[in-house]
């Protein structure tokens, strides 16, 4: 016998229904692993950064790590500041002592080139003041000068009794102003070496037979006869 009936078979929308089921199914399973994965990478990450830095890793330890660092770099800064500070009171100090050292300077070269016009102001009457060797003859003159048979005294030493020479080689003069006792007594003279720029810084007139000028800034030989 035949039947009329048609052969049992799910409904579409069931069908379809179960289909859609069945593709979440595979595709959570098939994300589920990727999740996993994914969450065991961070997992790791995380681990190792604890690892590497314990302390930074925990969040109340991360905090009083910053707040460390912040005054780290706060007390940095001031030390910046501080050095800064000591490096401008140094320049400013150098800068006063280089004023005060050139105005020294200044101060005492006005007072020796002041000094210097009065005593070159200031006249003296050779003629007035006796030859200390008005009796030696010319060539005893010479004699004595050759074989330096005088008495020898220098700048900071006693005053001269005798006919003298005075030793001043490369006494850092710039003038010579003679004692009375020197205009009196003095026959040679040694201001070699020193720093006399003209003739008349060597203090004439005088009863010279000798004169030592060497190496001496001398700008002419002008009034040589009157020392």
């Amino acid at each position: 016998r035949y039947c009329n009936y048609p052969r049992l078979a799910m409904p579409p929308k069931k069908a379809k229904a179960k289909a859609k089921a069945g593709a979440k199914a595979e595709a959570k399973a098939k994300a589920a692993p990727k999740a996993a994965e994914s969450e065991t990478a961070k997992e790791k990450e995380e681990k190792e950064i604890e690892k590497a830095d314990p302390v930074s890793s925990s969040p109340a330890a991360g905090s009083g790590v910053a707040a460390v660092r912040e005054l780290k770099a706060t007390a940095e800064e001031e030390e910046k500041k501080d050095q800064k500070d000591t490096q401008l009171a140094s320049s400013d100090t150098a800068a006063a002592e280089g004023k005060s050292s050139d105005e020294d300077k200044e101060a005492k070269t006005s007072l020796d080139s002041a000094k210097a016009q009065v005593e070159e102001a200031e006249e003296v009457d050779l003629s007035s003041i006796p030859d200390p060797w008005e009796k030696v003859s010319d060539e005893s003159a010479v004699s004595k000068i050759k074989e330096e048979d005088w008495e020898v005294i220098e700048l900071t030493g006693s005053e001269p009794t005798q006919p003298s020479h005075l030793a001043a080689k490369e006494a850092e003069l710039t003038q010579f102003r003679p004692k009375a006792s020197y205009r009196q007594y003095l026959i040679a003279a040694d201001f070699a070496g020193n720093s006399l720029p003209k003739i008349s810084a060597a203090g004439g007139p005088m009863w010279l037979r000798f004169i030592a000028l060497g190496m001496n800034p001398l700008e002419s030989l002008d009034g040589l006869a009157d020392l």
